[in-house]
């Protein structure tokens, strides 16, 4: 029966790994090229606006910076990276009030298309991430199901008790508790 169950496990990991090569090789590059493509169309849209000198130089340098910057970094758009930047805008808070004071210029324009755009631009940058991060998150869902779904079980919120009890007592009283396993009579 166990072996029959670590061949199935086996079996299912190597199907996981080559639908996450299939995925991050050919399907994902081709939904990147589409979401790079929509990101020009975006920046087209704003030179446009600077074109017809409907917004400020300063407001179309924000955008087309914006626009570039996720275009060139759209592989990189993962939770990992996510995270790093969440911590450097805690770390860093000059960085966070130029982000502000650049969204309210984008907030107080009365052209609507400039708005609509940046709203666009943030789906995109929404649904890249989590297009970039669909492999990882596949991966650890059944991990946090199983997590959540044993919380939720009260024998378990009591095994958690007694594993805390177990790693911050000292090993005299864990002694005194426990009988000492055969491995210790035998030296391991």
């Amino acid at each position: 029966m166990l072996i029959e169950v670590m061949s199935w496990a086996i079996i299912l990991v190597i199907a996981l790994s080559i639908l996450h090569f299939f995925y991050e090789g050919v399907i994902l590059p081709s939904l990147r090229y589409t979401y790079r493509f929509k990101l020009f169309a975006l920046r087209d849209r704003v030179r446009r606006l600077m074109i017809n000198e409907e917004i400020s130089k300063e407001l179309f340098n924000h955008l087309n910076d914006g626009i570039n910057a996720t275009v060139g970094r759209l592989r990189e758009i993962n939770i990992s990276n996510l995270m790093s930047v969440d911590e450097t805008l805690k770390r860093d808070p000059s960085l966070m009030a130029r982000a502000e004071k650049y969204r309210e210029a984008i907030l107080n324009c009365e052209v609507e298309e400039v708005k609509a755009i940046q709203k666009r631009c943030r789906n995109i940058y929404m649904e890249v991430f989590l297009l970039n991060s669909l492999a990882m998150i596949c991966y650890f869902m059944p991990v946090f199901f199983v997590i959540w779904f044993l919380d939720s079980l009260k024998p378990w919120k009591r095994l958690k008790e007694l594993a805390t009890w177990f790693v911050t007592t000292n090993h005299y009283d864990r002694d005194r508790v426990m009988p000492p396993s055969a491995g210790m009579h035998l030296g391991y």
